[in-house]
């Protein structure tokens, strides 16, 4: 509560002024209370129904920073959608990550269960389309997004990851760590990383399939379009580049490299 109590006295600087509103809200569930922001064209017609696309932020982030670095208010403005930036608090993981990898205690679940809480909220007071709904994260948050989009699929049109894994892959923070910087899967050979890959699917399968009281049912067996977009290695994050001296001048910037990123779009299908 003390976060989240401190986080309602300041307002953050809204990220896209002149574009639409900057919503503040709250969901409860049975993880406690989560902050989320709501972006919402000013071009919207009253009664339109428009697609939602929820996005869930890496670790130190919040909504308005992860809002001002995607740029995603801009899209949404020029596209006509809404835009739910669902926020973690301090409290649940000091960091502001997303605990998408606790799954043998539940709390995994109990937040993806407040982030669907959230869009529910949205569709309910919002307008937005219940049938539109696109899910979207980064590092942390590709993660929870992998697993929301396991536990429910027949809730969401599309599901991008950037720089995350998915569920099975981790247990705890630290694994989850090494998970996220590649030193989890096996790399003495292409084939005992597809056997370590095959061992997450099974896990994330069997997740999909266990009968929780938070899990939405799936009777067609239909999964959503997946797109996954990955670093080298490791998963971005926000910190600061190396710096370098040159001659016995100040220490500048080395120069940023541009990692290989390669995009897989494919169905999430069995």
């Amino acid at each position: 509560m003390p976060d989240l109590v401190h986080g309602m006295r300041k307002t953050p600087a809204h990220p896209s002024p002149g574009l639409g509103d900057w919503v503040a809200g709250i969901a409860s569930g049975r993880a406690g209370m989560r902050r989320f922001r709501l972006f919402r064209p000013s071009a919207l017609a009253v009664g339109e129904r428009p697609p939602l696309v929820v996005m869930l932020h890496g670790c130190g982030q919040d909504p308005a920073g992860f809002a001002r670095s995607t740029r995603m208010n801009r899209l949404a403005a020029r596209e006509g959608f809404l835009v739910l930036y669902p926020e973690q608090s301090r409290l649940a993981n000091p960091q502001r990550c997303w605990n998408w990898f606790d799954t043998e205690s539940g709390r995994a679940q109990a937040e993806a269960a407040l982030i669907l809480a959230a869009v529910d909220q949205v569709c309910l007071l919002h307008g937005a389309d219940r049938e539109r709904v696109a899910l979207v994260g980064l590092s942390a948050g590709a993660g929870m997004a992998a697993l929301l989009a396991t536990m429910h699929p027949s809730r969401f049109k599309a599901v991008a990851m950037h720089s995350g894994v998915p569920p099975g892959m981790a247990t705890s923070a630290t694994n989850a760590l090494r998970a996220m910087r590649g030193s989890a899967l096996p790399s003495a050979s292409a084939s005992a990383s597809a056997s370590a890959s095959a061992s997450a699917s099974a896990s994330a399968s069997a997740l999909a399939s266990a009968p929780t009281s938070t899990s939405t049912p799936n009777p067609t067996g239909a999964w959503p379009p997946l797109l996954v977009i990955h670093a080298r290695g490791i998963a971005w994050s926000a910190r600061r580049m190396p710096t370098r001296r040159r001659g016995n001048g100040p220490r500048r910037q080395a120069p940023r490299r541009r990692p290989r990123a390669s995009c897989n779009a494919a169905v999430a299908g069995r």
